[in-house]
């Protein structure tokens, strides 16, 4: 009777070393790696990886060529590390391709107050042979061991289990979770405004710049718009605006789309009409005329609903009478963004 007892108790302890090891190799590798592995989401910019770190500080000295906000700039990089971060911006003006990329980097670099050392691109260094041969062996080599124990512990464990119950079935195996799907954006949320907002001017103004943070309902950043000064036909004070700049951002695309508003005096100025068509396609400011920016993956409904021109008779500080409808003393326009149905190309479309 003893015998029978040490026996049996002696299979037993065998069964639970063999289902620990069993289940450490099936829970960790297999369970927490690749059925169940880890989802990281919502991350700071600073913890991403290298690659997106770039892309996002590049992203954002783009931005702030648009909107020169200092205070807005060092919210976006807060809790980032003053000299990585002129380390980041070293590496992107060492891999730009034009001078105006470097540039913007660097009124970044300036705006952060972070100092950039210089940085020379170096090659990728080229793996030895053994080496690459060893990295593509080793994944491959601890998956087959890790078989290898499944299998080795699965036998031993239905040994084990068939002379103590032999009567007992093997339990269902799970289904695998289908993988996680990367979000796209909804059919019904096509059209469907992320905001509304209105930029409004008025003269004294003159350093007008309007902008405003387009983000996806659960806060997910994904671009920005607004207005901005594009043409000051005199200095002043106050200075007369004759052009605004109207533009959208959008973070997965890489141009900003800008349109310039125009006086009536301006529009019809051809000299000025070429001077400023490098900034963005013309158009004439009218009450009620609808625009229309559109991106890879945002568009904009622009309304002007108030505009005013200044007095043809001269603006009371200055002796020589300016043109009619030549600057604005008041300018206000709606500002509507949304995802856009996808589409071939990105088209501009001006109602």
């Amino acid at each position: 009777m003893d015998a029978i007892m040490e026996n049996i108790g002696r299979k037993a302890l065998i069964g639970f070393v063999v289902g620990l090891v069993v289940g450490l190799i099936i829970g960790l590798p297999v369970l927490g790696w690749w059925v169940f592995p880890v989802e990281w989401y919502d991350a700071d910019p600073f913890d991403l990886r290298q690659g997106h770190k770039e892309a996002y500080i590049s992203m954002l000295a783009d931005s702030y060529t648009l909107n020169p906000n200092v205070a807005l700039a060092r919210q976006r990089v807060e809790g980032w590390e003053t000299k990585e971060l002129g380390q980041i911006i070293g590496q992107l003006q060492a891999k730009a391709s034009d001078q105006a990329q470097v540039q913007r980097l660097t009124s970044l670099a300036a705006a952060l107050g972070v100092w950039v050392e210089a940085v020379t691109p170096e090659p990728a260094a080229q793996p030895t042979t053994v080496r690459a041969l060893a990295q593509r062996l080793v994944p491959i080599l601890g998956i087959f061991l890790a078989a290898v124990l499944v299998i080795a512990g699965v036998i031993v464990g239905i040994s084990v289990l068939r002379e103590r119950r032999p009567a007992v079935e093997a339990p269902a195996k799970p289904g695998r979770r289908p993988p996680p799907m990367r979000r796209a954006v909804k059919p019904e949320d096509i059209g469907k405004p992320l905001g509304r907002f209105v930029a409004s001017y008025t003269l004294g103004q003159d350093s007008y710049d309007q902008s405003f943070s387009i983000e996806y309902p659960t806060g997910e950043f994904l671009g920005e718009c607004g207005m901005g000064i594009s043409e000051i036909v005199s200095a002043g004070p106050p200075a007369n605006v004759a052009a605004f700049e109207v533009w959208l951002f959008d973070k997965n695309d890489i141009r900003t789309v800008t349109k310039v508003l125009m006086s009536k005096y301006a529009y019809d100025d051809d000299a000025l009409r070429a001077k400023l068509a490098p900034k963005g396609e013309a158009v004439l400011v009218e009450p009620g005329k609808a625009i229309v920016l559109e991106t890879a993956s945002l568009r904009v409904d622009a309304e002007i609903s108030e505009m005013e021109y200044g007095p043809s008779t001269g603006s009371g500080h200055r002796d020589e009478a300016a043109p009619p409808q030549n600057y604005f003393t008041k300018l206000m326009v709606s500002l509507t963004p949304s995802f856009r149905a996808p589409s071939e190309e990105t088209e501009e479309t001006t109602l």
